[in-house]
């Protein structure tokens, strides 16, 4: 996976707080993130999630956990890194 936006600090706090508070919530709130940036704005699938892994593993509180995280979307937690 080599392209990816880089989200502000913040969100990827937001994020990691909505994934501990919110659980039962997160793959409809990511699936339309997904969707959105995709039907409305054409940004590829893989480039979103990608960029939402990323933002929730460096901001998030989720470095080297993020597969654990059963909440998550399969293609967000199995996604490959971009380095």
């Amino acid at each position: 996976m080599g392209r990816q936006a880089y989200f502000d600090r913040l969100v990827g706090q937001m994020l990691g707080w909505f994934i501990e508070q919110r659980p039962s919530r997160v793959t409809a709130v990511f699936g339309a993130i997904i969707g959105r940036a995709e039907g409305e704005h054409a940004i590829p699938r893989e480039y979103t999630v990608a960029s939402l892994r990323s933002s929730i593993e460096i901001n998030g509180g989720f470095e080297g956990r993020i597969e654990q995280l059963d909440v998550l979307p399969t293609e967000v937690r199995n996604v490959t890194r971009a380095r």
